[in-house]
C-alpha cells in the first residue's frame, strides 16, 4: 500500500489504521511544517513497526522541524530501508551532502536506512 499526504498531528492516528503501508510520501505546502517533541504522538502506529520499507518527504526546506519528523520516523521505523529526500528548488551537492550528513548523524538513525537525496523537476514544484 502506498500512501502520499501532508505532515499533520492526525496523521499518526491515520497511518494506524494502515496497517499494509509500504511506502509513504510526505509533501508539504508553503506552510511551515507543525511538528515537534509536542505533536509526536504517544503511541507509534504499529506499521512502523511491522511493514513501513520506504518514506519519501518532498519539498524538504531543512527546517529545524522537518528534521524532528525525520528522527521519528527513523527513531520508530523498526523495518525501514529507505530515506529519500527531496528539495522544492535547486540545491548543489555540498549542501545535499550537508543535509543527509546531520541526518545521518542521528543517534535514531538506524544504519539500515539508506539515505538519498532525489531530483524534482521545477515543473513539479510549481503550484497548480
Amino acid at each position: 500500500m502506498l500512501i502520499r499526504c501532508v505532515w499533520h498531528p492526525l496523521l499518526p492516528y491515520f497511518l494506524e489504521g494502515a496497517n499494509n503501508l509500504e511506502v509513504l510520501t510526505l509533501g508539504q505546502g508553503d506552510d511551515d511544517l507543525d511538528f515537534n517533541a509536542s505533536t509526536e504522538p504517544e503511541h507509534v502506529p504499529r506499521c512502523l513497526s511491522s511493514c513501513l520499507r520506504a518514506i519519501s518527504v518532498e519539498n524538504f526546506r531543512s527546517q529545524e522541524t522537518e528534521f524532528e519528523m525525520l528522527k521519528f520516523f527513523l527513531k520508530n521505523g523498526k523495518v525501514l530501508k529507505t530515506l529519500e529526500i527531496s528539495s522544492p528548488r535547486q540545491i548543489d551537492k555540498r549542501e545535499k551532502d550537508s543535509i543527509l550528513e546531520k541526518i545521518s548523524e542521528f543517534p535514531e538513525h538506524p544504519r539500515r536506512v539508506r539515505l538519498q537525496f532525489a531530483e524534482i523537476s521545477s515543473r513539479l514544484c510549481k503550484r497548480i
